[in-house]
């Protein structure tokens, strides 16, 4: 009977560990000081974009805590990425910067970016699919082949 315990206990622990490695937070954090091995938390940001929406439960959002570059990054849910006064950089070079493939449904909220195409990026916001009350606010974006912001939506 205890080594049925002891492993039914384990097992229940082994759960808890595993549901607790794979939680998400409606309001997460990024810095340039920060690690994707973080929670991404206040005190203990993540550095990308795209570690932090790992993170971030759909319909949540990604504060910018400092002025940095934070990376290419792949929307494919409803998020709200908010770098006001503190501004997001994204820097890249024959692609774009922010690819938006989410849900019919799924609003997008960007505000306070400024995106560097480095003479050879294609866009800085690319929308493929999403809800059509995307919003952007406080975008610079330059040196792009292309387009600032593009839509491919129908």
């Amino acid at each position: 009977m205890k080594a049925f315990n002891f492993a039914l206990s384990t097992f229940a622990a082994a759960c808890l560990l595993t549901s607790v490695a794979n939680a998400q937070s409606a309001q997460t954090f990024v810095s340039g000081t920060g690690n994707d091995a973080n929670t991404c938390s206040r005190t203990a940001p993540c550095k990308t974009f795209a570690g932090a929406i790992l993170k971030t439960n759909a319909g949540g959002d990604i504060i910018c805590l400092d002025p940095a570059g934070y990376g290419q990054v792949t929307i494919t849910k409803a998020i709200s990425i908010l770098c006001d006064g503190n501004l997001g950089g994204i820097a890249v070079s024959a692609s774009s910067a922010i690819n938006v493939s989410a849900a019919s449904t799924d609003v997008v909220v960007l505000s306070g970016f400024d995106i560097d195409g480095l003479g050879a990026g294609f866009q800085g916001v690319l929308f493929n699919s999403g809800r059509s009350e995307e919003h952007t606010s406080e975008l610079q974006s330059h040196s792009f082949i292309s387009y600032a912001v593009f839509c491919l939506k129908k």
